[in-house]
């Protein structure tokens, strides 16, 4: 079936490098008649700078904090050769945003998208971990709110488009990671709890915000 570019949905993606905005875009595309934008009329892991919603609807991908800022940085070194070791990276400007550190990245970005969520039939959240976990019901969801007009069955993908092959429940598990008490103290108290809960990570965000509280008791 062939649609014309008026009849496509008009689906624009934001996120964080590392939060499965190509997958995402490659499921809608699979999927669905539609035109996702990814970089135009602006860059997916920047902010959005014209008004309004340009007529799109928009999907801000997000992934856990902690799991976000190990693959991030395993995809710097990847990208840039680089040689900075992981307990260093939160801290220092990275190559992606040389202005800001990681976790400075993060509480400004997502929170400038996440100010878009007034309304869900223009704006979803998708979690990199339901993408993985869960796509059929991510999709489902997707085509409720946006109205979305399917291809033909709808068919989960399992394949990454760059710069690792497979799309895996975690790419990094979180139960096994071990921090010194210190870095992890540090990490805590870089990432802001609201956001985190707003992007769907409601037990680390509460986490998050009981050792702020500690700290400064």
């Amino acid at each position: 079936m062939v649609f014309s570019m008026q009849a496509l949905a008009q689906v624009k993606i934001w996120g964080l490098p590392r939060t499965c905005t190509n997958a995402v875009e490659r499921a809608l595309l699979d999927n669905f008649a539609a035109n996702v934008l990814t970089n135009k009329p602006d860059f997916k892991h920047g902010p959005k700078t014209y008004e309004g919603d340009g007529g799109h609807k928009h999907i801000v991908c997000v992934r856990h904090p902690i799991q976000w800022l190990f693959g991030f940085w395993r995809w710097e070194q990847h990208y840039y050769n680089g040689t900075i070791p992981f307990h260093q990276f939160p801290f220092i400007p990275c190559k992606t945003y040389p202005e800001e550190t990681p976790c400075a990245a993060f509480n400004r970005l997502i929170g400038h998208w996440l100010t878009m969520l007034d309304d869900p039939g223009i704006v979803q959240v998708v979690r990199q971990e339901d993408m993985a976990t869960q796509q059929l019901s991510v999709l489902k969801r997707l085509q409720a709110a946006f109205d979305l007009t399917p291809l033909g069955t709808l068919s989960p993908v399992r394949d990454r488009v760059a710069p690792y092959a497979k799309l895996t429940p975690n790419a990094y598990v979180l139960e096994k990671m071990t921090f010194p008490p210190q870095l992890e103290g540090h990490l805590l108290m870089t990432f802001n709890p609201w956001l985190v809960a707003a992007s769907g990570y409601g037990t680390f965000a509460s986490h998050i915000l009981k050792a702020q509280r500690e700290a400064i008791a």
